[in-house]
């Protein structure tokens, strides 16, 4: 089951399957971020079993409980969820998404009714940005000195080791040097996307990059274009992750995360977190 959000800004299409976000179109400009959907990415959640410290739960194929759509807004739910190693799990989660004015907005609840603790909690994300050589994109953060870090998200990809990762793959912690203010501006230069924690209260939110399926020449870090190869999908996935570390009989509420698109340069994204700061941190 899909379910389609629209207004006059934007138009998302979810699945039931995991949440997964398969189609983020600015209404303004006519572009999709998500090329290829394949590359969606829904809730997934890492719960520490016994010796198993990768113990992951992901909803990315795992049809929800409940899916309720309408013009505006959807719910999901899940009464219970599966780890890798450790099996089902009594963790309860529940998603709720509303679009207003070209803002989507995602709020996360979890029960653990578990015995183990709910460390990182990854969601919401969007997965599959073709990389085009004539048209690159870019992530931008705000660092220490006031500027951007700014990273590619085609050739010159940036990765933060080579032993132990199954793809290309870096993050931005906030708060860090890198990253010195819960957003982040996906970034083509006309046009972007804007993500973004809403916490008021300080919290530890990352955002991950990654490309799948991997390096076409990992020496100079490029990146194949196109939405497939050999068969494979092929695209950057960005994800939003909190640290939550949710102990067992505990709910939490998660920070709201907010995507909405912009039209024009960078400044336009960082207009977006201007006017969300002045209403929500004190001075």
């Amino acid at each position: 089951m899909i379910c389609t959000l629209q207004d006059k800004k934007l138009k998302v299409i979810f699945s039931s399957e995991g949440a997964c976000l398969l189609h983020f179109e600015n209404l303004e400009t006519g572009w999709n971020a998500i090329a290829q959907p394949k590359l969606a990415t829904g809730v997934r959640l890492l719960v520490p079993f016994g010796e198993y410290r990768n113990n992951v739960v992901d909803l990315t194929a795992c049809e929800a409980d409940r899916f309720d759509c309408e013009q505006d807004h959807l719910i999901a739910f899940w009464n219970s969820v599966t780890g890798n190693h450790s099996g089902k799990l009594n963790i309860r989660v529940e998603l709720s998404v509303v679009l207003k004015d070209g803002e989507l907005r995602f709020f996360l609840s979890l029960d653990n009714e578990s015995d183990y603790v709910i460390e990182e909690v990854w969601y919401p994300g969007i997965g599959g940005i073709e990389h085009k050589e004539e048209r690159p994109v870019s992530s931008l953060t705000m660092d220490m000195c006031a500027g951007f870090n700014r990273s590619s998200t085609g050739d010159g990809f940036p990765s933060v080791g080579y032993w132990g990762t199954d793809y290309p793959q870096w993050y931005k912690q906030y708060p860090s040097p890198s990253a010195t203010a819960p957003f982040m501006l996906v970034d083509r230069d006309t046009e972007g996307i804007y993500m973004s924690s809403e916490a008021v209260e300080p919290i530890s939110f990352v955002f991950s990059q990654e490309f799948r399926p991997g390096f076409s020449d990992s020496k100079r870090s490029r990146v194949p274009c196109g939405i497939e190869i050999d068969g494979k999908p092929c695209g950057c996935v960005i994800r939003c992750l909190e640290l939550p570390f949710i102990v067992p009989g505990a709910h939490r509420k998660l920070s709201p995360v907010l995507y909405t698109p912009y039209t024009g340069s960078w400044h336009k994204g960082i207009d977006i977190y201007k006017e969300w700061r002045k209403h929500n941190v004190p001075a």
